[in-house]
């Protein structure tokens, strides 16, 4: 193989591992733990790779090439930190998709109240075919009493995070 082709290999490598961190870490606690590891990882594939090239005499040696493919190795999986951004944007996407999700609800729970002089227990209109957001917990995303309602559900950005809204401010609390 030549290093050209190394190189687009490399490159194509780093680019799935990218958006595969970043599509499926969304940005999330885990993704960092794994972006931890894998550093450790791409310095141990370093730390290989280096001595392979050391050890290598020839030019054309079998542990010239095995140095060579440990620290493209070391490259991509270190390569995978540019996923973090990415991922970061998509986990603000899903939290502002679930944000709308709970207060598009908010008409139909007013509604219920206004004709029951009660907060419903689910949430009306709810079916299994809708479109649900990622973040939300079907079962355990509403809560209702005497005094109001309220939506919550879990930020994987932190360890304990997560977002809840209360009918009694309007507004929603970010907590930690």
């Amino acid at each position: 193989m030549s290093g050209r082709e190394r190189t687009y290999l490399v490159l194509a490598a780093w680019l799935v591992v990218a958006a595969l961190f970043a599509v499926c870490g969304r940005g999330s606690f885990g993704q960092g733990i794994l972006l931890v590891m894998t550093t450790l990882a791409a310095f141990g594939c370093w730390a290989v790779g280096g001595l392979l090239l050391l050890i290598s005499g020839e030019p054309s040696s079998r542990w010239r090439e095995a140095g060579r493919t440990a620290l493209a190795l070391g490259t991509v999986l270190f390569g995978a930190w540019a996923s973090l951004p990415f991922g970061i944007v998509l986990n603000h996407r899903d939290i502002a998709e679930a944000k709308a999700f709970c207060e598009g609800l908010i008409p139909a729970i007013e509604r219920f109240k206004t004709q029951t002089d009660r907060y419903p227990e689910t949430p009306p209109g709810l079916d299994e075919n809708i479109a649900w957001p990622r973040l939300i917990d079907k079962g355990h995303f509403y809560r209702a009493d005497a005094k109001g309602y309220g939506f919550d559900f879990i930020d994987p950005s932190g360890m304990l995070n997560g977002f809840e809204y209360s009918s009694s401010t309007g507004q929603w609390l970010e907590w930690d």
